[in-house]
């Protein structure tokens, strides 16, 4: 007669033992680490975010967690070097296509499949700033009209203060300008603010170069033209100053721009590059406005460029020339 009692009291007396089991289970079980705010930021990292941050999330860390950060650390370092060395086999292998694919008599003649690649349009060069090199008159900036003749993207992007700046090494400049046509760029306005921020503009901040520029139109093809672009020029009171002669001495292009005509200066995210905007076009009579895309390539210490005109109504731009520079002065 008494099983049954005793029965439940072996049940009751399992059930609460068991449940003190777990809660002391439960209290010396190692707790899951919360993921910390920072841990989420440095996950959305890029590699150069990260080496530049590293060190400041260090004394967040647990020993385990930094000997693996510098584990990664040199992982990226390992990859960037994979990455040049790739780059540089690209480039080889194109050199060694173009030269594969040339015919004889063009490499007997000194002719390279590269220079016939490029399209040259109809039409002829105009010297619109006539020939008073030495003293060009300052450009005249009326922001609603560069507003309307280039319409402002307004875009923010999160590496645009490398916009321009090119650290990676480059073998072959023609080639680098090549790859990076941009007959649709979406432009958006350097004011002084990005400027102070931009590598590109605080690198070349008193900088000057001089070199050679190759026009892709009808009546340039037997006409070399020479220039230079000086940053903060001292012989033009500080304004930055461009000018490109023919060689017969004409002047095709000559102005000065101050460090207030913020309406000549975008950011190109099509590339990303820095360009310089022109109402007028002097390398083809055809077309009416001109911008000049540019890289500066630290590497090489080489300022070089794109350059673009536009007709009146067209949808696109066209590639009319190249520029390359070379670093003279700071």
């Amino acid at each position: 007669m008494y099983i049954i009692p005793l029965t439940i009291v072996f049940l009751i007396l399992g059930i609460v033992m068991g449940y003190l089991a777990k809660e002391v289970y439960d209290k010396q079980r190692p707790k899951e680490k919360a993921q910390s705010p920072w841990l989420s930021e440095i996950m959305a990292y890029e590699d150069d975010d990260f080496l530049h941050s590293f060190t400041g999330l260090e004394e967040y860390l647990s020993d385990t967690e930094k000997v693996l950060g510098q584990k990664l650390i040199q992982c990226i370092g390992q990859k960037k070097v994979a990455e040049q060395k790739i780059t540089e086999l690209e480039d080889r292998a194109e050199e060694q296509k173009e030269i594969a694919s040339s015919s004889f008599i063009d490499r007997f003649l000194g002719k390279s499949s590269k220079e016939s690649a490029n399209e040259i349009l109809p039409g002829k060069v105009v010297p619109v700033y006539g020939s008073d090199a030495v003293n060009p008159q300052p450009i005249k900036v009326i922001d609603g009209r560069y507003s309307q003749i280039f319409p402002n993207v307004s875009f923010q992007h999160p590496k645009e203060e490398e916009f321009g700046y090119y650290e990676q090494p480059v073998t072959d400049v023609d080639d680098f300008l090549d790859k990076r046509i941009a007959k649709n760029p979406d432009m958006s306005r350097v004011d002084l603010q990005r400027r102070k921020r931009s590598k590109f503009f605080q690198e070349l901040k008193t900088a000057a170069f001089e070199g050679d520029v190759k026009v892709f139109t009808e009546g340039a093809q037997n006409t070399q033209f020479h220039g230079k672009m000086i940053f903060r020029s001292p012989s033009q009171n500080g304004q930055d100053w461009i000018v490109i002669n023919e060689e017969g001495g004409a002047t095709i292009e000559t102005r000065t721009m101050t460090q207030a005509d913020e309406s000549v200066w975008r950011y190109n995210s099509k590339n990303p590059s820095v360009v310089l905007l022109s109402e007028q076009c002097p390398w083809n009579d055809q077309y009416v406005y001109e911008f000049k895309d540019f890289f500066f390539l630290a590497q090489e210490n080489m300022l070089v460029a794109n350059i673009y005109c536009k007709k009146q109504n067209a949808s696109s731009w066209e590639r009319v020339g190249t520029l390359k520079f070379e670093q003279i002065a700071e």
